[in-house]
């Protein structure tokens, strides 16, 4: 098995790969903690400082940066800026190995203070008694005794605003912690509605035509000389199943493949052709490139399914949906490749739902309590995804485009209408079928046909008898909607 490898994707991955690297390692955003009110000790048991085993010591030193240094290294937690006042909540010890008659802990500051915001508190539960605090100006000593195995001994101190210096991202977190709650909800309502807005009108008018009211009238023959699959492609306003099952008929009707339906399996026979007389367009030799190995001349289900099992995504079959539009836009239906226009839709989708998640992530350990800005996060991640699913249905059409567009509806009409066909125009059901199947009318055009004498096409087998028109639409279409939508669903989804 080959596994191919999609540089955009590729690309994709490693940004957010190195977005998150130089988050945890510049912003300071901890890949694995807890919230910053229930930090985890780093402390472990062997960094008593008194070198005694029933009593636990530890010194701490404040830096001016609201950072905390333990015995010349700085640990993991620091200052967290509030709204009034800038908070140390800090567990020194969480479920001790060792008992403990008294604890002693000394926060040296980084100069002289003369008042603090708050008094300073140890809690000490679970097993643990607390014996106060004291504040010398300097530095502040907290004191507990009776500690048990079960013990939790967390100190907390407030320190007037402007006494730390505080780093780039503390500012950036102090910014965010004084913007009241009513603001941010405010905002998660209306910035996303405000963006939603903006996006649809840009869909509308990329779409506009596409929303106009269908036509009433009919038209009964082709409007040009176009392939069904981009006739599809034009009216439905993007590529998709039907188109793979429209060009297979198509190849079918014009000797290139012959199908076998063997009840539970079926093959798929590839003609010997003169390609110098009966040229095959790009999109159609990338699809019997994919259904066929080289040399290959029958392909079954088996064969099938061992082809799309090969890549994670099928590029040939994204090629030729690539081709498809590339022959829209020979015939002057589109001003711009439906799939480059989709792929720039869906990749601000995926930069908005990649924005609200690391947005999310970063405010649910910084953003202060209550974490309203959380539905902001949220609201975006939802935009972000319904961008993405939207944006294939964005497509522009040029003038000949929508002039076109509404003569394939036209023709739709037609062969959709309840009135049966004319006997002498019996040779219509096979000529227009794969139009049928491209617009997804087939049905309908079959049930037109339901009365007339029936010959099954020299193209189509089955291992059974082929009897009106019903039959052989319920024996071949099953087969013809298999392998186009497994080869759909293996498509690159960008390119779609």
């Amino acid at each position: 098995m080959v596994i191919g490898i999609y540089k955009n994707k590729l690309f994709l991955f490693l940004f957010l790969g190195l977005t998150v690297f130089f988050a945890n390692k510049y912003v300071g955003f901890p890949l694995s903690t807890v919230s910053a009110d229930r930090a985890i000790a780093d402390i472990a048991d062997n960094m008593n400082m008194s070198g005694n085993r029933s009593r636990f010591y530890l010194e701490m030193n404040l830096k001016n940066d609201g950072s905390i240094e333990v015995d010349g290294k700085k640990i993991s937690e620091s200052i967290i800026p509030k709204v009034s006042f800038d908070e140390l909540r800090y567990i020194i010890l969480d479920k001790p190995e060792n008992l403990y008659s008294e604890l002693e802990v000394d926060l040296i500051l980084p100069r002289k203070l003369t008042k603090l915001e708050n008094k300073p508190e140890i809690i000490a539960v679970h097993g643990a008694e607390p014996e106060g605090t004291s504040f010398v100006g300097d530095r502040i000593i907290y004191k507990a005794k009776d500690i048990g195995p079960d013990a939790t001994i967390t100190i907390t101190a407030a320190f007037p605003k402007g006494y730390l210096t505080l780093s780039a991202n503390k500012k950036v977190e102090e910014t965010i912690g004084v913007i009241p709650a009513s603001y941010w909800l405010a905002i998660s309502l209306a910035l996303p509605i405000l963006a939603a807005m903006l996006f649809l009108s840009v869909a509308i008018r990329s779409r506009g035509n596409f929303l106009d009211k269908i036509p009433d009238s009919l038209l009964q023959s082709l409007p040009e000389r176009t392939p069904p699959a981009v006739a599809g492609a034009l009216v439905d306003g993007k590529v998709g199943p039907r188109s793979i099952t429209a060009t297979l008929v198509d190849l079918a009707q014009r000797g290139f493949i012959e199908i076998y339906n063997r009840g539970e399996d079926f093959v798929i026979f590839k003609k010997q052709y003169d390609i110098k007389k009966t040229p095959l367009r790009p999109f159609e030799v990338t699809l019997l490139d994919k259904i066929f190995m080289p040399k290959q001349k029958a392909a079954g289900s088996f064969d099938v399914e061992t082809r799309i099992a090969r890549h994670l995504f099928s590029r040939k079959i994204a090629l030729s949906y690539l081709e498809i539009y590339d022959e829209g836009l020979a015939h002057k239906y589109f001003f711009d490749a439906p799939a480059r226009t989709h792929l720039r839709y869906r990749m601000m989708g995926i930069i908005t739902f990649c924005a609200g998640i690391a947005g999310y992530a970063i405010s649910a350990f910084f953003a202060p309590d209550p974490k309203f800005v959380l539905f902001f996060w949220i609201s975006l991640v939802i935009f972000g995804i319904l961008i993405v699913n939207f944006a294939p249905r964005i497509t522009s059409l040029s003038p000949r485009g929508v002039e076109y567009r509404t003569r394939w509806l036209r023709f739709r009409n037609y062969l959709a209408q309840n009135e049966l066909v004319a006997a002498r125009e019996a040779g219509l059901f096979e000529k227009y079928l794969p139009y049928a199947i491209a617009f997804g009318v087939e049905a309908d055009w079959a049930s037109r046909f339901i009365e007339e004498n029936f010959v099954k096409p020299d193209w189509y087998d089955y291992i059974a008898d082929v009897n009106g028109v019903e039959n052989f639409a319920k024996s071949l279409l099953p087969i013809i909607d298999y392998v186009a939508k497994a080869f759909d669903a293996s498509s690159d989804p960008l390119v779609k």
